[in-house]
């Protein structure tokens, strides 16, 4: 009896530890963060590409401990070579690691290493990611500078820093100094794509300019900071010659160092935004151009959002607001008139500005010719033959539409009759039949609608596109065009980019939806999707064809775990089994 419980006891001692090794390798199962995954690139190594468990060139995952230390391994021949490399993210844009020596052994071994011993004065690598998102750069404006390339100090000519239309980007213009062997005459644009602090404020940019085609030259690190002189404030830069973050030893030592200070001759911004142009994001009704006033409520920026790399393309900032705007006198609506510094990508010029509040979620604007100097920028002679434009709030609500009922329209089809139909299935609601071989009724909600002069004014989403509509009122009849931008001329107050007009009896403006018009339509619950940049197909979508999608994570985290719960389960029937085979046996032999 004794024999067969000592068994009983070697097996459960060895079940268990097969249990708890099991326990411990799905502990340090190794899985970079979802946010690393994609393409970077190093110097030391070129592109790379960061998948779940494993680093182009590098080698496969096999254990991670404490959230920054991560063992691979890696063939070489006929052995395996294990390292240790502990990995800071400094942003979402930049990673930075140490490695340990690696191990080599024969790959028969199965006893995979675990040594993370590196010293402190090991090589920092610096791992770029591809196609960054840029970043604000923390020095904006417009600057004169100093620099020093090791070739010695280059003070005269100043050269010149420009503001760019993104405020991810700046403009440096080199000037060569007869006394300096080594100045050069060179523009270069700087943008930001990753900063964090380590001790010291650091950045690190992409360069532009000609003659750097490899990505070893066009990226550089750069560390920084603000200092108050004698003269005024400065800031002081010290810049790597590669895509590295090596060899800045100080603000006086290292490949590239500049000085800048603030350009005076610049003027700053002496006026703000109103704060119905603040209080959201706006969008053209195509949905591809993006306005947003900065923090400082002084900068308005147009992104193209689609353009991931480089989305700004114009900047408009207000030096300083108009305020004998002949435009007042032609309508009652808030009007803000300013003149502006503006920027396309980094070339600036000034233009005066003004912008119409036509509702809560709409507003218009139209810009003047370009002038070189802020004196002659707002005179009526500068917005003659301009066309003003119309924007939507990203938060743009449903609104009641005009001329509800059901109408029949004109011109008349001789197969069928076109029908406009305003607030019958929903308030907020128009939709339009006209003769196709389909036969198919536009949807379409209204958003925001204003009148001026006469004509009344509807912006309406549908479910690819928004569109403007127009209503006149012309003796017995009702006019309407319809167009996908609502671009208007000042000076006729019509529409330039519609082709066809449409119009309906006066008298058709109070006639009754059809029978059935409500009954027949079943209730859903819209969902409006208020992304931008992107496809305005599904804008429109019923719950019912929304998507109960989980996240990859969240999916990884579930299958993680019911794998888990599924080997720890498999091991405990194990012993279990056992346990019961023995405990039969060991009472059939005492029977």
């Amino acid at each position: 009896m004794k024999m067969y419980h000592c068994y009983i006891l070697k097996i459960n001692v060895l079940l268990w530890w097969m249990l708890n090794t099991q326990l411990e390798s799905m502990a340090g199962a190794c899985q970079f963060p979802d946010t690393w995954l994609g393409q970077w690139y190093q110097k030391e190594l070129g592109d790379l590409e960061l998948m779940t468990n494993s680093i182009d060139k590098k080698g496969i995952c096999y254990y991670s401990d404490t959230g920054n230390k991560f063992y691979v391994k890696k063939p070489d021949g006929n052995k395996m070579c294990y390292s240790c490399l502990v990995i800071t993210a400094r942003h979402e844009n930049l990673l930075q690691y140490k490695e340990s020596r690696p191990i080599c052994q024969e790959k028969t071994n199965t006893k995979f290493p675990r040594n993370c011993d590196i010293p402190g004065d090991a090589f920092l690598y610096t791992v770029v990611r591809e196609k960054s998102v840029p970043v604000t750069c923390p020095f904006q404006g417009d600057f004169t500078f100093t620099y020093d390339n090791n070739t010695g100090l280059c003070e005269r000519p100043r050269s010149k820093a420009h503001a760019c239309a993104g405020d991810y980007s700046l403009q440096l213009h080199f000037r060569e100094c007869p006394n300096i062997p080594g100045s050069i005459n060179q523009v270069a644009t700087i943008q930001c794509l990753a900063s964090w602090r380590d001790q010291e404020n650091y950045v690190y940019v992409k360069l532009n300019s000609f003659g750097l085609v490899h990505k070893h030259q066009m990226y550089r690190c750069m560390k920084y900071r603000e200092r108050d002189t004698d003269s005024g404030p400065i800031v002081e830069i010290a810049a790597t010659a590669d895509a590295t973050c090596l060899g800045l030893h100080s603000y006086y030592d290292a490949p590239l160092t500049l000085t800048l200070k603030k350009d005076n001759r610049v003027p700053s911004p002496s006026c703000s935004f109103p704060v119905w142009m603040k209080y959201t994001q706006w969008q053209t009704l195509s949905g591809q151009y993006l306005f947003e006033v900065d923090k400082q409520g002084t900068t308005l920026r147009l992104n193209q959002p689609s353009l991931i790399e480089d989305p700004t393309l114009t900047s408009m900032t207000c030096q300083r607001e108009h305020l004998q705007s002949d435009l007042t006198n032609n309508t009652s609506y808030p009007v803000f008139e300013f003149v502006s510094r503006s920027h396309e990508k980094c070339k600036s010029f000034y233009q005066c500005v003004r912008f119409i509040q036509r509702s809560q979620d709409v507003i218009q604007f139209q810009t003047g010719r370009k002038v070189k100097h802020h004196s002659h920028a707002c005179t009526a002679a500068n917005f003659r033959g301009k066309q003003i434009r119309t924007l939507l709030a990203i938060t743009a609500t449903k609104k009641d539409c005009p001329y509800p009922g059901s109408h029949d329209l004109s011109p008349r089809n001789h197969k069928c009759q076109d029908v406009l139909r305003s607030g019958c299935h929903d308030k907020s609601e128009i939709r339009i039949q006209m003769c196709s071989p389909n036969h198919q009724d536009k949807q379409l909600k209204c958003l925001g609608r204003w009148m001026e002069s006469g004509v009344s004014y509807v912006i309406a989403r549908g479910p690819t596109r928004v569109l403007c509509f127009t209503f006149r009122e012309i003796k017995s009849t009702i006019q309407f065009t319809v167009s996908n931008e609502c671009t208007v001329s000042l000076e006729t107050n019509r529409d330039v980019t519609s082709t066809a007009i449409y119009s309906f009896p006066r008298s058709s403006s109070t006639s009754r939806c059809g029978s059935g018009d409500i009954s027949d339509i079943k209730t859903t619950h819209i969902s409006i999707d208020k992304s931008i940049g992107k496809d305005n197909a599904g804008l429109l979508q019923t719950d019912a064809t929304q998507p109960n999608k989980a996240s990859d994570k969240e999916r990884r985290h579930q299958n993680t775990g019911s794998s888990n719960t599924s080997s720890t389960l498999n091991i405990s029937s194990v012993l279990v089994l056992v346990n019961s085979i023995f405990f039969l046996t060991v009472s059939h032999l005492n029977l």
